[in-house]
């Protein structure tokens, strides 16, 4: 085994650094609350000789809260044809976090890698990731995960302008029979996106197959991607955020899409529209969150063992002293929907809903 961290530190912007067959180790970053140990500088491209050929692997030197197997910070880096374990997972130690590889400067590349064993505890500081992009103009392509552990982890998340995933392939645990608060398990995760594209892919298992986090998520495509077994297939989560005047979840196309969700979950849905302000949000703070103008054109929506669908579920309820500026001038075209599946408002308390679909399903209105 071959120490990764020594090649990292001795490179400079810019650098090819090219790995051979082998494994090799690293203590990785501790990337919060600023990035310490093996950092990946701008314009460095690091490449192996293949998934099946080069493997990173992150070790743990000692307790410690979160580790990233690959940082890198600064724009126009490339991570290509290797593989990384994050392991091993969290026992009688405390960390709360393991992450594959996170960039964060734009032209971020990451493609033709494998991923397995990222580890997430809880949100924020402590939220897992195999891997995540958060610059403009990033992509993920060809990229396998599996493995995603743990309490509230994602396996691709992405933000900042014209992302892309296409391709990938992400294989969650199964989830409990119930769904606990907190407990989060996600294979496609935007956040503070604008533009972008996501194609292709495919995810199996977990809570949530598309997620949209914090921030606001506008202008992207999601077209011919696998959910399979998910709680949620697509889950638009407009929850608003303490202090932020509004969100908008809106101007995006779901096209050609197969949703396969698990009916078997304390809460389920092909589709789910969650304009529900935060319940910590502070008294008298108003949210204005809204999610608009979504295209939703011929997808495909069935359940795991062909139970009742429920295709389409609204919540939009609000938290004390706070606002709800609703969901509206959402359509459906040509969606293969059984023709039993229903439309429902999970609080009841719906405002300035508006669903527009044809006659051929004319049931989700009803």
């Amino acid at each position: 085994m071959q120490d990764l961290d020594a090649i990292i530190s001795a490179s400079k912007p810019g650098d090819t650094i090219q790995l051979q067959d082998g494994i090799y180790t690293t203590a990785g970053s501790d990337a919060y609350p600023s990035p310490s140990g093996a950092v990946i500088l701008a314009g460095i491209t690091l490449v192996g000789s293949g998934r099946s050929r080069t493997l990173i692997k992150l070790r743990h030197p000692g307790d410690q809260k979160q580790r990233v197997a690959i940082y890198g910070v600064g724009d126009n880096i490339t991570i290509r044809d290797l593989s990384v374990d994050c392991g091993p997972l969290p026992s009688a130690g405390w960390q709360f976090k393991n992450c594959g590889i996170v960039l964060t400067g734009s032209n971020a590349t990451v493609s033709n890698c494998d991923v397995v064993r990222a580890f997430g505890l809880i949100a924020s500081d402590n939220e897992g990731f195999g891997i995540k992009l958060s610059g403009a103009d990033a992509s993920v392509g060809n990229c396998h995960l599996s493995w995603m552990l743990g309490d509230y982890v994602t396996a691709i998340a992405m933000g900042g302008l014209d992302p892309a995933i296409q391709f990938c392939n992400v294989i969650l645990p199964q989830r409990p029979a119930v769904i606990t608060p907190g407990y989060f398990m996600t294979g496609l995760n935007l956040a503070g996106v604008t533009g972008g594209l996501v194609r292709f892919n495919s995810v199996h298992g977990g809570v949530n197959g598309i997620y949209t986090d914090t921030g606001d998520v506008v202008g992207t495509t999601f077209d011919s991607n696998v959910l399979n077994g998910q709680s949620f297939g697509i889950h638009m989560n407009g929850q608003s955020v303490a202090g932020v005047a509004q969100r908008t979840i809106g101007s995006l196309v779901f096209s050609a899409n197969q949703i396969i969700t698990d009916q078997s979950w304390n809460d389920y849905a092909s589709v789910i529209l969650d304009n529900t302000c935060n319940p910590y949000s502070p008294t008298g703070v108003a949210n204005n969150v809204r999610i608009q103008n979504l295209v939703f054109r011929g997808n495909i929506a069935r359940s795991v063992d062909g139970a009742p669908l429920t295709f389409l579920n609204m919540a939009t309820q609000a938290a004390a002293g706070s606002t709800t500026a609703g969901i509206g001038n959402i359509s459906f075209e040509g969606n293969d929907v059984p023709a039993s599946a229903t439309w429902r408002n999970m609080n009841n308390a719906a405002t300035g809903v508006s669903v527009t679909v044809p006659a051929a399903i004319k049931w989700l209105t009803s």
